[in-house]
């Protein structure tokens, strides 16, 4: 049975009605439902907390061919020492892909964000905390980003719970989003699926899942099925997609979020998303509940049912994504959802076919969840979130992003409700009190709820539920497209709203107007549709959507006969089975024809062959190949050893270390390959840093070079270690240099060089300082050098404005990041003092003549042996891609095993970073012994891959 949900026993005396989970007989039972005593959720104004024992790291991309590689033996380490070595020291116990099957390849296919190198890392919450976690990972040159899981409220709050009319779908004053109308031209199509991210769904409630619906396996109605795995054998992954029996979502909560409810389902991620907070349910039945069945309520997009109670709807179709749980929160029954959940329920939602995500509940930019957002709109979808109920203007992370439509809330006169908060950066509204929907009541799990509840949480279902509409009405229509015309056909509520004007967003939805805006075409009249050998009177539309045979307007069941359908042969992917062709046609399948046998058919039309994915090969057919995003190699090609791997193997050099790669991955990590089918035994590499690299260096003072002549303090020499030549790179005086040594520089990826200079002056018309970095864009270089100069980095917008913070080391990292040392003791944002020998990471978010970002440590060397003295500081170094340094100081320095002055060159392999730096040196190159006058100053270095 379905309830009204009501609170407090002042309500008692009201009659409410439920019906039986049967179809309506003539004489329909009237009975009292008995009250329910419901406490109003606490609504929190900040986020309750962060996950304590997870954070989210994202790895860039060798580090990710590591962990695969690793982890069938060791899941908690990467492979990688330096990353390893923090894991061990915050006691990290498990290290996992969050975004399953996500891989740089497939992201490169489909034209959507890269997210394969995002990982969950699960720790010891007694051992550290997430922030500092984050930090240690941060200061490893080979993590992107390190972010906590961010936890927060649910947005609603139940409120009048009495009110037993849907006023938000049509009333007589029309502040409602005029579904009637809407009706006549669309009803929602089953083509179209929405992602309800929420505590989960009651998918067996008789007005989502339909009459019959009791388990996973029999629940239909408006619940989103997964064919392959409705079609597929239990236990195993039918589709691939990474989740095993995921028939109709899935349940992302594998932790307690907070503390759990009693008889909440808060651990072990599983396929049975079911609900028991009430929220996601509620959710649900505004954009999905089944309409015209006799049955509970009606919804947005419910589609249009033939007036029975039956297990069938033809509506859109409701993806189940729990993300959240009700939780004690000191003693209040409170709804919190993971961002981490979320972002893998985005994700999922994304692959699985959604093309719009419901989101009702508070934000953070943490767990991934910016990451997935990208990724979701990239796949064509829509995000709708809730504004939130605090009445304020503030927005939280998703409410700041413009890509996100966010909604807020109106009430039954076209007024911003009492709690909704609003703002310029709201999009749209829609009603948000007393609304009627599906509801689930944890201490009664037998029975079908409906409770009125109030809330940004349920407008935005309903937003969202009218952009499902505007997709079934017109399929062709862009994510933009769809967005545009909900905006634009929106109701003006100025009005209503004088103190409101330009916070509440274009307005309140309408419906009708926005499905006729998005092309319905003329009136669809009913007549009689065949749905097997069943008939009942539809629109040819309806008939169509539900799987029928539609015999033209204004025929009336009567007149025809629903029984011509006989079985054929019916093809299922590879499989047959005789069927119906509406039955056929309803499972996804191929039909055959009439009286067809699966003996005279053939279902497999695309015969199996070798597939490569990468160097793996497995036998598919060439759709599900290029699904997968491999390389098919032909029909009836057998997978041989060597099948996939059309670039062999050979040595290649990593500085001095050896290890055999495919030409392609040894370049991705920054090597010399040796050529194909070398090994490791027939090369010797060179000293890390080395190999066949071109070295580039600049000198404090006039330095005499053989085959340069004299190199001055404003020139860049290279030397080639093949040949053991000299040339002039960059000659300064050609472009204007006259004052300071160029004392840190470094080559970008296109050729250009970014240069810092020793002292305040100005080269073509622009000023600089010594704490700045100059971008040179060159036309011509060597002997003949040319270009132009512009401000890349502006020291002064960040602090570094004293003498001692003259940039006097540089290095760019692959994702922009700038890594630097300076001349003396630095004092910035966010780092206490850091001094002349040590190295640390500026990481920007905006460049140039307004340069803004934040600042963190990379090496701190006084703990590996480089001493503050002025003849220790490191004033020219190189980063490698792999994640090594060469570098050079201002005068002689020691260190545990290597010495040398200040024109000489020593390697550092670290094995931790930041405020506990370690590691092991090693000589690269002895100036003398590549021409270098004793005396010589090395101001700045950097190597160019050839």
């Amino acid at each position: 049975m379905y309830k009204h949900l009501i609170a407090g026993c002042a309500l008692c005396a009201v009659t409410l009605v439920f019906a039986d989970r049967t179809p309506p007989r003539a004489q329909r039972t009237i009975k009292l439902a008995p009250p329910v005593q419901v406490a109003e959720p606490v609504v929190l104004s900040k986020p309750a907390s962060v996950v304590p024992n997870q954070i989210i790291v994202q790895f860039a991309s060798p580090v990710t061919a590591s962990i695969q590689e690793t982890q069938p033996t060791a899941f908690t380490r990467t492979g990688v020492d330096s990353l390893d070595l923090i894991g061990f020291i915050h006691d990290v116990s498990d290290l996992k892909q969050q975004f399953q099957g996500a891989t740089k390849e497939k992201a490169a296919l489909r034209g959507t964000p890269d997210l394969s190198g995002f990982h969950i890392v699960e720790f010891n919450p007694r051992h550290t905390t997430p922030e500092d976690l984050c930090k240690a990972y941060k200061k490893n040159p080979l993590v992107l980003t390190a972010e906590p899981i961010g936890i927060h409220p649910l947005y609603a709050n139940v409120n009048d719970p009495a009110f037993s009319d849907q006023w938000h779908l049509s009333q007589a004053n029309d502040a409602d989003v005029d579904m009637p109308a809407a009706w006549d031209i669309e009803t929602g199509s089953n083509s179209v699926t929405v992602a309800v991210l929420d505590t989960g769904v009651r998918y067996y409630h008789g007005d989502l899942g339909g009459s019959n619906a009791t388990n996973l396996q029999n629940a239909a109605g408006n619940i989103w099925r997964n064919s392959a795995e409705d079609n597929g054998v239990s236990g195993v992954d039918d589709d691939g997609n990474g989740y095993v029996d995921d028939y109709l979502g899935w349940d992302f909560v594998s932790n307690n979020i907070w503390t759990c409810w009693s008889g909440e389902d808060c651990s072990g991620s599983d396929n049975d998303p079911r609900d028991f907070n009430g929220h996601g349910t509620h959710c649900a039945g505004i954009i999905g509940a089944i309409n015209n069945n006799g049955y509970s309520v009606a919804s947005v997009a419910g589609g249009r049912n033939n007036g029975s109670y039956t297990s069938s709807g033809n509506g859109v179709r409701i993806m189940s994504l729990k993300i959240g749980h009700s939780s004690n929160y000191y003693g209040n029954e409170v709804g919190f959802v993971n961002m981490s959940y979320a972002a893998q329920a985005l994700y999922y939602a994304a692959d699985n076919g959604a093309k719009i995500a419901s989101c009702s509940w508070g934000s953070s930019n943490s767990g991934g969840l910016g990451a997935a957002i990208d990724y979701f709109l990239a796949s064509g979808g829509l995000v709708f979130k809730a504004a939130g109920n605090d009445g304020t203007q503030n927005a939280d992370y998703m409410g700041s992003r413009t890509d996100v439509i966010n909604v807020a809330a109106t009430d039954q006169s076209d007024q911003k409700a009492s709690f909704s908060t609003y703002g310029t950066w709201v999009d749209i509204s829609a009603p948000g009190v007393s609304i009627l929907s599906t509801y689930h009541v944890g201490s009664d799990p037998g029975s079908d709820y409906i409770a009125a509840i109030s809330g940004t949480s349920m407008a935005t279902p309903m937003a969202a539920g009218a952009a499902a509409m505007i997709w079934s009405v017109n399929p062709s229509l862009s994510a933009t497209e769809v967005w545009n015309t909900l905006r634009d056909t929106a109701d003006n509520i100025d009005n209503e709203n004088s103190s409101y004007i330009g916070r509440l967003g274009s307005g309140r939805i309408n419906v009708a107007a926005a499905v006729s805006a998005a092309g319905s075409g003329p009136s669809d009249p009913t007549g009689a549709c065949c749905i097997g050998s069943s008939c009942s009177i539809l629109t040819a539309a309806e008939c169509a959507s539900a799987g029928g045979t539609y015999q033209g307007n204004d025929t009336n069941c009567a007149s025809v006969n629903c029984n011509p359908d006989p079985t054929g042969a019916c093809c299922i992917d590879s499989s047959c089975s005789i069927e119906t062709e509406a039955d056929c046609v309803s499972f996804g399948g191929l039909y055959q024809g009439n009286n067809t046998s699966c003996a005279s058919v053939n279902c497999n039309p695309d015969p199996t062959g070798a597939c490569c994915i990468d160097s793996s090969c497995s036998i598919q057919t060439e759709a599900d190949c290029g699904a997968f995003g491999g390389s098919y190699l032909g029909d009836d090609t057998s997978c041989s050893a060597d099948t996939c791997l059309p670039d062999p193997t050979g040595a290649c050099c990593l500085g001095s270390d050896c290890s055999v790669e495919t030409e392609a991955d040894c370049l991705d990590l920054g090597g010399t390959y040796e050529g194909d089918d070398t090994t490791c035994a027939d090369v010797t590499c060179g000293d890390p840093g080395g190999g066949s690299n071109l070295l580039l260096i600049s000198f404090r003072g006039n330095t005499a070079l053989t085959g340069v002549g004299t190199a001055r303090n404003d020139d860049i020499v290279s030397y080639d270690p093949d040949t053991g030549e000299w040339a002039m790179y960059f000659d300064g005086s050609d472009v204007g240099f006259t004052a300071g040594a160029i004392d840190a520089f470094c080559v970008l990826e296109n050729g250009s060089l970014l240069i810092s200079k020793s002292s305040a002056s100005s080269v073509g018309g622009l000023a600089y300082d010594d704490s700045d970095i100059l971008l040179f864009t060159p036309t011509s270089l060597g002997s003949n050098t040319s270009g132009t100069f512009s401000m890349y980095f502006d020291g002064s917008d960040v602090e570094l404005t004293a003498n001692g913070e003259d940039i006097d080391g540089l290095s760019i990292l692959d994702d922009g990041r700038l890594a630097m040392s300076t001349a003396g003791t630095t004092r910035v944002s966010g780092l206490a003092a850091l001094r002349d020998e040590d190295i640390f990471i500026f990481t920007p978010s905006s460049l140039g003549d307004s340069t803004s970002g934040s600042f963190d440590y990379l090496l701190d060397n006084s703990d590996v042996g480089l001493s503050n003295s002025s003849g220790e500081d490191v004033d020219a170094f190189h980063m490698h891609s792999s994640g090594f340094f060469t570098f050079s100081c201002v005068g002689s320095f020691s260190v545990s095993g290597v010495s040398g002055q200040d024109e000489d060159l020593v390697d550092f392999v670290p094995t931790s970073t930041g405020s506990s730096t370690s590691g092991t040196f090693s000589s690269f190159i002895v100036g003398s012994d590549i021409g270098i006058p004793s005396g010589a100053d090395i101001g700045g270095y950097c190597e160019v891959p050839r």
